[in-house]
């Protein structure tokens, strides 16, 4: 019955959607001030400046933009007002009034040769520009948070990106977000992450709206693990962290959530990109779609001609890969009521060690994914969006030995529609949906595996193979209210249910925010859930009974905006965890006194039982031309309950002390320096480890070994070469600039005969330096 009711629902929706509407707009602009707005379009990447003579507090935005381009909609902004948007310097966009007649306020008046002199270094000779720098300070305002009241949110634009993007010669913007606030990572070859002491299985990763973990290039069956993001920075338009409490939109996490946008092409005219690395190529065009500049196109490709992690740049134990993906986006407007648009990206990593090794020994190992991603955006009146989404993502990973044989083998499907409508309202914004998931997976390991490729899939018995599909039916509904011009309140739930464990589960949050002049108060309280995937429930032979995992979410803070470029924030949060997954041992422990062996039947069991708390402190500065960046620091304690076994131990990711900071400084229009520092107490080793006598043993307790403390500070530096037809950047990374030595986790054994455990540990990055060209035309 419920099957039925979801598809006549899809149905409607869909119908809906093709019979009317009127214009084209998301309902983000009208009703905020002015200067609000444009903080929004430089979250997006515009890189807007402006005086606070200019753009008045009390301007405000009447009526929704109807224009499509987010400089056609910052020049609809301003024509009320008798503003316009002139192209400055270094690629910024200076507001300006449109009427040079009239008589600017002394304020803003040209300034004297001094001035002129004082601020010669803003100007751009190669355009021959002759404008001029007010006498009031021309800053970018901190962008507002893309999602109203959530207290802990983070953001870095397309224009900033590539910056920090930086992972040993690789572009990932999973490294940016990896050095924002709340994140703790001590790990160079991965793209994961912690945040409030969560494991990263526990992220949702959403990728331009589609919920999915796969779309990352990564060897899961080799010994020691390494990852890499599958997007580059050239297509994605900005990259936001949330922690704590957030509405779930998108998926069933306890975690934060990882949102990389995609970008729209140029509608004005055809860009062309290249970037030449030490490990890789990318290649990156954008333009408009046919002779009425209706949609837009964007692609980009790259393909490796080094393996990733370079063997030669540390001690990886692991396998280095080859690797090669693409991303594509067309969006199109059908009319004035209607846009569609299509995403693709695919990825393909791959070890080739062909003719290397003994008969049983790897020879190659694959991993391929895609994602296909088809929206339908409408409009009812002024005040209301429906947006529809179809997807598609396919995940497959096998290996094989020299002598051509399977070793494992791994596949998945996720099938999603997703609809939702967006409606504002006098007093705030109210927004719901649906959405339809279909998910098969399949794991398979050889009867041969356990002597040659231990930990390869966690759980899995040699010669087992498990299959299995389920549906996941959700809706969630979000109101953003503001009763009163500082206060905003936005409560709302997402129900899920699903045919695998034949459960239901309802999270609910209420986010709230009281601004009173440069002060904002801010207040949050949750509650979330987490479904077990197929393998975790299928694993061990039969079905298991598992329950969703539950966090019980609140933190409050305070923020302080001391000028209008310059925040800073303290947040305090506390989580507590009900009903956790315990992993299945891979390890021989001590019971009883006894060394004893993994049990066969090793299953995922809803043993856990978690707490979380701590303080995280931030100071954030924006500007369009000289410094920006942040510092921040987090105190963080996560503390385990095992209810079964009777043990209490610290969190695989708790860290008492982090520290990150960012800062991106513009010498000129040409000239760019950047520095990026991650440190901290680091995480546990996790398993039951001792340490004596330098080395690792088996242990009787979990997580009572710690890793030294991490600290890695990288440097990057660019210089910018214009010409008439085109136009290039040469730039310089510097990895870990003071080389210190860094050590990570890794996948280990025990000695049955010593007890001596080994490969738990490994070291991460040296010094690193790399170098590369970008050529624009």
């Amino acid at each position: 019955m419920l099957d039925r009711v979801g598809w006549i629902m899809v149905a409607a929706l869909f119908f809906v959607s093709l019979c009317g509407a009127t214009a084209l707009a998301q309902g983000r602009y009208a009703g905020r001030r002015l200067e609000e707005a444009l903080r929004l379009l430089q979250a997006g990447g515009l890189r807007i400046v402006y005086s606070s003579e200019i753009v008045r507090p009390d301007m405000r935005v009447v009526t929704e933009p109807r224009a499509h381009g987010m400089r056609a909609v910052l020049d609809e902004l301003l024509k009320p007002y008798h503003l316009k948007a002139e192209d400055g310097p270094g690629g910024t966009i200076k507001i300006v009034r449109a009427k040079p007649t009239e008589p600017a306020p002394a304020s803003v008046r040209p300034p004297d040769s001094r001035s002129k002199a004082k601020n010669a270094r803003h100007t751009d000779d190669a355009a021959g520009l002759t404008t001029y720098i007010e006498h009031v300070a021309v800053t970018a305002p901190l962008p507002r948070p893309h999602e109203p009241a959530v207290g802990s949110e983070m953001s870095v634009a397309r224009a900033d990106l590539p910056v920090l993007s930086s992972a040993g010669g690789a572009d990932d913007p999973m490294r940016a977000v990896q050095a924002m606030p709340f994140a703790a990572a001590s790990d160079d070859f991965g793209t994961e992450l912690s945040v409030r002491g969560s494991p990263y299985q526990q992220a949702a990763v959403v990728i331009d709206g589609v919920a999915t973990p796969w779309l990352r290039h990564a060897m899961y069956g080799t010994s020691e693990l390494a990852s890499l993001g599958m997007v580059n920075s050239l297509v994605v338009e900005n990259a936001t962290l949330r922690a704590g409490v957030y509405p779930h939109r998108y998926d069933n996490r306890l975690g934060p959530q990882i949102d990389l946008t995609l970008r729209e092409g140029s509608r004005t005219s055809r860009h062309w990109r290249a970037v030449l690395g030490v490990t890789d190529a990318t290649v990156a065009g954008e333009g408009p779609l046919g002779s009425d500049r209706r949609g837009s196109w964007l692609i980009g490709l790259r393909q490796s001609y080094r393996e990733w992690p370079n063997t030669w740049t540390a001690d990886f134990s692991g396998k280095a890969f080859g690797f090669s993906d693409g991303a594509a986006k067309l969006v199109h407007d059908v009319t004035s009521r209607h846009q569609v648009s299509f995403t693709a990206l695919a990825g393909r990593s791959v070890i080739d060690e062909r003719g290397n090794g003994g008969p049983d020994d790897l020879a190659v190992a694959a991993n391929h994914a895609a994602m296909l991603n088809f929206r339908w955006r409408s409009t009812f009146a002024s005040n209301t969006v429906l947006n529809q989404q179809l997807s598609l993502v396919t995940h497959n990973f096998n290996e094989t030995d020299q002598r051509n044989r399977e070793i494992t083998r791994s596949a998945d499907k996720h099938l999603s529609y997703r609809a939702s409508v967006t409606r504002k309202m006098r007093s705030g914004v109210l927004d719901g949906g649906i959405q339809t998931e279909r998910v098969d997976s399949l794991r398979f390991l050889t009867p041969d595996i356990a002597s040659v490729h231990p930990h390869v899939l966690l759980g899995l018995q040699p010669g087992e193979e498990l299959s299995g599909s389920s549906w996941l039916r959700s809706g969630f509904a979000h109101f953003t209210w503001m009763p009163a011009a500082h206060l905003t309140l936005a409560p709302g739930a997402r129900f899920t249910d699903s045919t695998l464990l034949d459960r239901r589960a309802v999270s609910r949050w209420i986010l709230s925010e009281w601004s009173l002049g440069r002060w904002t108060l801010h207040a949050s309280a949750g509650v979330s859930h987490q479904f077990p995937e197929i393998d975790q429930t299928l694993v061990g032979g039969l079905p298991n009974n598992l329950k969703p995992q539950r966090a019980v979410e609140f933190d409050t803070g305070v923020e302080r905006r001391v000028t209008e470029s310059t925040r800073w924030q303290a947040t305090l949060f506390r989580r507590d965890e009900h009903d956790g997954l315990r992993e299945p041992d891979m390890a021989p422990r001590f019971i009883r006194g006894i060394l004893t062996d993994p049990l066969t039947a090793n299953r995922y069991q809803n043993a856990l039982s978690a707490s979380s708390h701590g303080v995280e402190l931030l100071v954030q500065h924006s500007s369009s031309m000289a410094l920006s960046g942040w510092i921040a620091y987090a105190y963080g304690s996560s503390r385990y309950h095992d209810v079964e076994r009777g043990e209490r131990y610290w969190g695989d990711f708790d860290q008492r002390h982090g520290f990150n900071a960012a800062a991106i400084y513009r010498v000129s229009v040409r000239t760019m320096l950047s520095v990026k520092f991650r440190g901290g107490t680091n995480f546990p080793v996790a398993g039951y480890l001792t340490a004596r006598e330098e080395a690792l043993f088996a242990g009787d307790n979990r997580n009572q070994v710690r890793l030294p403390a991490y600290a890695r500070l990288d440097v990057r530096a660019s210089r910018r070469f214009d010409y008439s037809t085109h136009r290039l950047t040469v730039f310089v990374d510097v990895l870990n600039v003071l080389n210190r030595r860094n050590v990570g986790s890794g996948n280990g054994f025990i000695d049955p005969a010593t007890r001596q455990a080994t490969g738990f540990t490994r070291t991460l990055l040296p010094r690193l330096p790399s170098a590369g060209v970008i050529i624009e035309f």
